[in-house]
């Protein structure tokens, strides 16, 4: 529900397990290093950029709802950057390299 609203909201849910952000072009997190980030996006002309995680973005388009799912902080600092609205988890849990 929010993806198909999301360029009309600007709203931060908080979780037991993490929050979702809506954002419009970019956004700036702080204190993230290690935190698992997953990025949502339901439209194909997205383009998605990164700096700051394991696996980066650079003008990317997201081709399935999950495709930006399962990604982690290598920095303290990241940036998100899109030329539409995206939706973005921040977990509160940690990755653990095994």
């Amino acid at each position: 529900v929010i993806l198909k609203y999301i360029k009309k909201i600007k709203i931060n849910i908080f979780t037991q397990s993490g929050i979702f952000y809506t954002i419009n072009l970019s956004k700036v997190f702080n204190n993230v290093k290690n935190k698992y980030i997953s990025i949502f996006s339901n439209d194909l002309n997205t383009l998605i950029s990164s700096n700051g995680l394991k696996f980066e973005l650079e003008n990317k388009n997201l081709p399935e709802f999950n495709s930006g799912t399962l990604n982690y902080a290598i920095k303290n600092k990241v940036t998100i950057n899109s030329n539409d609205s995206i939706l973005l988890f921040v977990s509160n849990e940690k990755y653990k390299d095994s």
